[in-house]
């Protein structure tokens, strides 16, 4: 799955299709993306990691750092 965050859904959105059988979503750090940006790789991890009917194969503890370096480097500050 591949959201844009138009409406500010993206997020949401590919949750949804993970729930309807998706087995991909498609994310990125801080959301940054064409349009409106894309959906958010540490929301998307936040609400994965909290059920047990998902894995994830990510090191979760350089997320923060990686979303500072995004910050650094393009001078968007993630919402």
């Amino acid at each position: 799955m591949h959201c844009h965050d138009d409406l500010g859904l993206a997020v949401n959105n590919s949750l949804a299709a993970l729930n309807s059988g998706a087995r991909q979503i498609e994310c990125s750090v801080n959301g940054l993306g064409a349009r409106k940006g894309n959906a958010d790789l540490a929301k998307i991890i936040e609400v994965i990691s909290q059920n047990d009917n998902y894995q994830i194969d990510i090191e979760t503890s350089l997320i923060k750092q990686a979303s500072e370096l995004v910050n650094q480097i393009t001078g968007i500050i993630a919402s």
